[in-house]
């Protein structure tokens, strides 16, 4: 606000200069009057001459002129009350139109515009980053977790089927073994069973040899190591043939 007072000093300061007027106070130039009462000192030089007359032409420019020193006091007490101690001078002028101050009063605008861009664009991403359900950033990880829950009910079901699908081979599996082992089971016991009737055969067969020695034995003594004659054993066969054993003999 100061500079504009000073700028506007200095436009008037000018203009009082350029009309002859100055600072100090202006001095008088004596001139005669016509009134008859000899000379007078007057305040201006001699002016044009119009209708009116020249007393009160006389009048008006003593009037100018105290308005006119007295704007010129007020004007030199306001610049000395805004600046004491500074003369708005040509030297004051080049310090503005300096090229360096301008290159710097313009590196520090620029730099200022920066820093606001920077604060504006760091507002933005600080909105942009707060987590609510309406910004940016919020309605990005609602949308990622619902993808991730999708996901996780898909892969939990392909879990599921693919248990119950490896359930089901492992019990194929047991059932096949359970069937192969009762196969073998069967297979054993028809085995056994084959092998208990060959024993009951041999048994049978070992009791009816041992009834047909002794049947030998009986009729034609005792065995040695002496040849049998097939004729008698042919008799002692159909002799042990034709009798019934009621009693078995222990083995």
């Amino acid at each position: 606000m100061h500079f504009y007072w000073l700028i506007y000093i200095s436009y008037i300061s000018a203009k009082i200069s350029s009309s002859g007027l100055t600072m100090s106070s202006p001095k008088r130039i004596k001139r005669d009057h016509p009134t008859g009462s000899g000379s007078q000192t007057s305040t201006f030089t001699k002016g044009p001459v119009n209708q009116e007359s020249t007393q009160d032409l006389l009048v008006k420019l003593s009037k100018k002129e105290e308005e006119i020193q007295n704007l010129l006091g007020e004007l030199q007490n306001l610049s000395q009350t805004l600046t004491p101690d500074f003369t708005f001078d040509q030297s004051f002028r080049k310090k503005f139109l300096d090229p360096a101050i301008n290159l710097l009063f313009r590196t520090m605008k620029k730099e200022l515009e920066d820093k606001d861009k920077t604060i504006e664009s760091l507002q933005h991403e600080l909105e942009s980053v707060k987590f609510t359900p309406n910004s940016i950033t919020g309605k990005k990880l609602v949308a990622k977790l619902r993808a991730l829950q999708e996901e996780n009910e898909e892969l939990g079901r392909q879990l599921r089927q693919g248990r119950v699908e490896q359930y089901e081979v492992e019990i194929a599996l047991q059932r096949k073994m359970i069937y192969e082992l009762k196969q073998g089971l069967e297979e054993s016991d028809n085995q056994l069973i084959s092998m208990d009737n060959e024993m009951e055969r041999l048994q049978d067969l070992v009791f009816r040899l041992r009834a047909k020695v002794k049947l030998y034995e009986d009729k034609y003594g005792p065995l040695n190591n002496s040849p049998v004659d097939i004729t008698k054993l042919e008799v002692v066969n159909e002799e042990a043939e034709s009798t019934k054993v009621d009693q078995k003999p222990d083995i």
